[in-house]
C-alpha cells in the first residue's frame, strides 16, 4: 500500500494509471475527510493493471475502490418515454455519452447525462404542447 496525502497527488497517478472512482462525488468526499482527520491515505500500486483497487486509512479500514477506465463491460443504458421517443446512454471510461432523436452530447455524471438528454428530447414547440411530460423507464442493457 502507496501512502497519499492529498487528492491531487492521487488524481494524477489514478489518471497516469488509467483509473477513476465508481462513484466520484462520494468518494472524493470519504477520500478528503479521511485526509484531514488522519493526513494520509493509502491505495494499493496501481501498477498491476488490477481491474479494481483498494484505498484505506492507516489501520487498513477500506474507504472505497476505484476501476480501471475500461475495464469489464460497457454500461448501456436506454430510457424510454411514453410518447416513444427513446434515449441511448453509453458510459466510455469517466464520461457518459447519450443520443436522442434530435441531438447527442456527453457529461460526467450518469444524472447529467439523463438531464440533459430528456431535455434535449423534445422541441420547444413540443415542450410548450406538453409532449415532454411523463416518466421515463429506465433499463440497463
Amino acid at each position: 500500500m502507496n501512502p497519499v496525502k492529498n487528492i491531487m497527488a492521487l488524481e494524477k497517478e489514478m489518471i497516469a494509471n488509467g483509473y477513476w472512482y465508481i462513484d466520484s462525488k462520494k468518494d472524493m468526499r470519504i477520500i478528503a475527510q479521511t485526509i484531514a482527520d488522519q493526513g494520509v491515505i493509502y491505495v494499493e500500486a496501481m501498477d498491476t493493471g488490477e481491474e479494481w483497487l483498494s484505498i484505506a486509512t492507516k489501520k487498513g479500514k477500506p474507504l472505497c475502490r476505484i476501476r480501471k477506465i475500461g475495464a469489464g463491460k460497457v454500461m448501456k443504458i436506454v430510457g424510454i418515454h411514453p410518447s416513444g421517443r427513446s434515449i441511448i446512454i453509453e458510459e466510455k471510461g469517466c464520461r457518459y455519452y447519450f443520443e436522442t432523436a434530435l441531438g447527442s452530447g456527453r457529461e460526467k455524471t450518469l444524472n447529467k447525462a439523463k438531464f440533459s438528454a430528456k431535455f434535449q428530447s423534445f422541441t420547444e414547440a413540443e415542450k410548450r404542447r406538453g409532449m415532454d411530460v411523463g416518466v421515463w423507464k429506465w433499463r440497463v442493457v
